[in-house]
């Protein structure tokens, strides 16, 4: 598949996760937004592990990373503050409009990566 599509074979399964990421903001709900954020945050650490970038953790792996690799890494530093904040704080209230925002930038991400 990989030789025809000159695409990585793993591809149609983060598109799908994407996908999936997405439809929860659909249901207009901070507890689905929230599952959103977070499953967009290890839809990356997954992509980053896989193309063999070192580090235990997301973060670790971002701190090795430049912004030639990634154009929009500091954006995306600051979006995982809401990741942060979700995993923290059990009471923390994300709107809505927030998360389409975080999720734009993970998208943007993994666009970079040739992962979408």
């Amino acid at each position: 598949m990989e030789v025809f599509t000159s695409r990585a074979y793993k591809f149609g399964e983060y598109s799908r996760k994407w996908r999936k990421i997405i439809a929860r903001l659909e249901k207009k709900s901070e507890s689905e937004a929230k599952l959103a954020i977070l499953e967009a945050d290890t839809l990356l650490d997954e992509v980053l592990k896989k193309s063999g970038y070192p580090g235990e953790t997301l973060g670790e792996k971002l701190e090795k990373i430049t912004e030639g690799t990634l154009p929009n890494l500091e954006d995306l530093k600051k979006v995982r503050q809401v990741r942060e904040n979700i995993i923290s704080d059990p009471a923390y209230k994300l709107e809505i409009n927030k998360a389409k925002e975080a999720l734009k930038v993970y998208e943007k991400s993994l666009t970079f990566l040739e992962a979408l």
